[in-house]
């Protein structure tokens, strides 16, 4: 998920609730992150989108 804390957004798995070491000043330079770096968006059994990590990813 990308969560706003304060004036940052912050990177954070949905599965493992690892958070990514580097803060984003704009929601979409986290998405651009996440792109970049190997991140997954996938529904979850609930129907709801989920962003998953490398590792997390590859573990599935």
């Amino acid at each position: 998920m990308i969560d706003k804390v304060g004036d940052v957004y912050i990177l954070t798995c949905d599965i493992c609730g690892e958070e990514e070491d580097e803060d984003f000043g704009y929601f979409y330079d986290a998405v651009e992150y996440k792109s970049k770096m190997g991140w997954k968006n996938q529904r979850n059994s609930a129907g709801h989108w989920e962003d998953v990590c490398p590792e997390c990813a590859g573990a599935e």
